[in-house]
């Protein structure tokens, strides 16, 4: 894999995106930004807009009035383009990811970005639990039914998709950094000591196995408006 995460940080989405935005606000003129997913009422709607941007939210069925219909596997049809596109926890849902990323790159202004977050198959518990049961971490079946989780976005993957969508990757961090500590003495103690025994290990030579999820911001080609 050619892209390597600069950190791993103990943040979760939401802190990663209220960074950005900090670092990133509004230009003088204003800007827009697309929640993606935003659900019923959009945690992130006050930071969007305190960072001086407009907001926009749109989900596959909206339970708002204030949230817009979009299934990203389709291009979209409004005539506004967005500054900043939030994709958080999202794109792990969709059948058709190449698609959907292609179709937001296209709903971005020329350098506008992209902001997404989705679990990291290469955390070192999704390759233990791996090892034994067959399946990553956030990719079981349990994932499937209750969280609809359907395409874990390998970061060799998503960096092909997002180039070929034409957008280029500004920044690859590992998020949600969880500490390995001992477990409580049980029947199951011998395993569990093993297990983050191969934890520690796989992290101490792999950065990016350092965190339940990951968070990229990828560029659209071409000088912002």
């Amino acid at each position: 894999m050619r892209l390597q995460p600069e950190a791993a940080l103990a943040d979760d989405r939401y802190v990663f995106v209220q960074d950005f935005l900090k670092r990133r606000p509004a230009p003088a003129e204003g800007g827009g930004v697309f929640d993606l997913g935003a659900g019923e009422v959009s945690v992130m709607r006050a930071d969007v807009e305190s960072a001086g941007y407009t907001w926009r939210g749109f989900d596959l069925v909206p339970s708002s009035a204030d949230v817009s219909q979009w299934n990203i596997d389709t291009p979209f049809t409004g005539s506004e383009r967005a500054d900043v596109v939030l994709l958080m926890d999202v794109i792990e849902h969709t059948f058709n990811p190449g698609f959907a990323i292609r179709n937001i790159a296209d709903a971005l202004k020329p350098g506008g970005r992209l902001v997404m977050t989705t679990p990291n198959p290469r955390w070192s518990r999704a390759r233990t639990l791996h090892l034994f049961s067959g399946f990553p971490a956030c990719f079981t079946q349990h994932d499937l039914d209750v969280n609809h989780h359907v395409f874990p976005l390998w970061p060799h993957v998503m960096e092909q998709l997002v180039a070929e969508a034409g957008l280029e990757v500004e920044r690859y961090v590992v998020l949600d950094r969880d500490e390995i500590k001992p477990k409580p003495l049980s029947a199951a103690s011998p395993g569990l000591w093993v297990e983050g025994l191969m934890r520690k290990a796989i992290e101490a030579r792999d950065l990016s196995s350092r965190g339940m999820s990951y968070a990229v911001v990828a560029r659209r080609a071409g000088a912002a408006a």
